[in-house]
């Protein structure tokens, strides 16, 4: 390989390299999203469940 292949590959790896940074961080957002919803979910759950809890019991 001479100079300019090299440079040529790198740079297409470079570009590899972006999107899947890019993908990455875009699947993380939506992971992290998804447990904020879903531990809302399970706290309000909790919160009802122990409000009952306390209903019954007095």
């Amino acid at each position: 390989m001479n100079d300019e292949e090299i440079l040529k590959k790198c740079q297409e790896d470079i570009k590899t390299t972006k999107k899947v940074v890019t993908e990455t961080k875009e699947l993380l957002v939506q992971y992290t999203e998804s447990v904020r919803t879903n531990m809302s979910k399970s706290f309000e759950v909790s919160k009802k469940e122990i409000k009952d809890l306390l209903l019954n019991y007095f």
